[in-house]
């Protein structure tokens, strides 16, 4: 007679109650996954635990040098830092601009300085942050802009790409304060060719720092409201600071109010002859836009 336990095909089956005899596979300790959760943690002996692990494999340690100080700057943690550029031919100058903001401080920039970091270097990322250097990262951040122009970073001869890498003028004007937009500029920043379509771009509410920075762009400084972005045809360049306002779908209705009262003209068209501030905001569906538009259109039909 057939045993119970046999199957379909004749091998046998194993009893749901017989016990397993196979011993549990034991994952081997990985240096890289110790290095990378000590990074995390700043323990230092864990990392190092990791870095011998890693000789024994034969792994080459400049590579993992780089790799685990990326991580450690990347995490923000200073000593972690600080041990492990002060291990034999670390490679300081692959540590990106892009990574030391990640999670900034003067603590940190301090120790990268102190080491021979170049803190007008430009990051090497390809897609976010490509091109830029610290004091472009940090900008809306008063006083890590002081510290770094304190220890020697250059407002003027990094932008070498003004698409990828913006004058530090224009990203302030986005994102940062007044007083550093001031600061910046005491110590030789000069203005770009979309400073204030990028503070236009960036008041989307109509209120607080942004609408500030606009407004002193337009009554303190005198920049022309009408102004083109470009004199070449560039992607995503917009055309006048009212097509900064009218591309978006929502919002910006305060701005554009403010900027036709300056004497902004919504009929100019951008650099390839298709759009002005009418059809971008048309075309973006911004109904409150099109609204104050349409409004001055009427107030000013026959002019």
């Amino acid at each position: 007679m057939a045993s119970d336990n046999v199957t379909e095909g004749g091998a046998a089956a194993t009893s749901p109650t017989q016990p397993s005899t196979s011993a549990p596979r034991v994952r081997k300790p990985d240096f890289r996954m110790i290095i990378r959760n000590g990074c995390r943690s700043n323990d230092i002996a864990e990392v190092s635990k990791g870095f011998e692990l890693a000789a024994s494999k034969g792994e080459k340690n400049q590579a993992l040098l780089s790799w685990a100080l990326a991580r450690a700057v990347d995490f923000g943690h200073v000593d972690m830092a600080r041990y492990l550029i002060e291990q034999e031919d670390a490679p300081l100058d692959t540590v990106s601009p892009f990574i030391v903001a990640h999670n900034p401080s003067t603590e940190m920039f301090q120790v990268l300085v102190d080491h021979g970091w170049d803190i007008n270097q430009n990051s090497r990322d390809h897609g976010v942050g490509q091109g830029k250097c610290l004091l472009q990262h940090i900008c809306h951040d008063e006083s890590l802009v002081r510290w770094c122009l304190d220890h020697g970073a250059k407002v003027e001869g990094m932008y070498t790409d003004p698409y990828e890498s913006p004058p530090i003028l224009d990203m302030v004007a986005c994102r940062g304060m007044i007083s550093t937009f001031e600061l910046l500029r005491s110590r030789g920043a000069q203005l770009g060719p979309r400073t204030l379509h990028r503070a236009v771009d960036g008041a989307s509410s109509g209120g607080g720092i942004r609408m500030a920075m606009v407004k002193y762009l337009v009554d303190d400084l005198g920049l022309d409201v009408n102004t083109l972005d470009t004199e070449e045809k560039l992607p995503d360049h917009w055309g006048t600071p009212l097509c900064y306002a009218a591309r978006w779908h929502v919002g910006h209705e305060a701005v554009v109010r403010f900027l036709l009262e300056r004497g902004a003209d919504p009929s100019i068209k951008d650099i390839y002859g298709n759009h002005d501030a009418f059809s971008l905001a048309g075309f973006r569906k911004n109904h409150a836009v099109v609204e104050v538009l349409q409004e001055w259109k009427e107030n000013h039909q026959g002019e």
